[in-house]
């Protein structure tokens, strides 16, 4: 369970909780699933929900950063159609990431940094 605490204390300092909440609350819901398991002997279970945790929280590390690349590179990017394009494709990847949809999010996220350095 230490690495999954680990990983979910980089998810926040990567600012997860804003930017990926949707894997950011299932790590934490899995690490509550694994504490409680191990408060009641369920030693299996408990592992079990703790590697979960550990990847969601992996999980959502990835989309935060990803996404804090895009923020990153639109606040250099000079006004115009690139930077339009670069704005929405940011906002659809915080969508993606709030439904949960990590993969996705982190394409449009890294969309959305490339676009972003077009309008530089």
């Amino acid at each position: 369970m230490s690495d999954a605490r680990q990983a979910l204390g980089a998810a926040r300092e990567a600012g997860a909780e804003r930017t990926a909440p949707a894997a950011y609350q299932l790590a934490l819901s899995h690490l509550d699933a694994a504490t409680t398991s191990l408060q009641n002997g369920a030693y299996t279970s408990a592992r079990e929900e703790a590697v979960a945790a550990h990847g969601a929280a992996l999980d959502a590390r990835r989309v935060a950063e990803a996404i804090a690349r895009a923020e990153s590179a639109l606040e250099g990017a000079a006004a115009g159609v690139a930077r339009d394009d670069a704005d929405r494709l940011l906002s659809s990847a915080l969508a993606a990431a709030a439904r949960g949809e990590s993969d996705r999010a982190i394409d449009l996220a890294e969309r959305a940094a490339r676009r972003a350095s077009v309008a530089n």
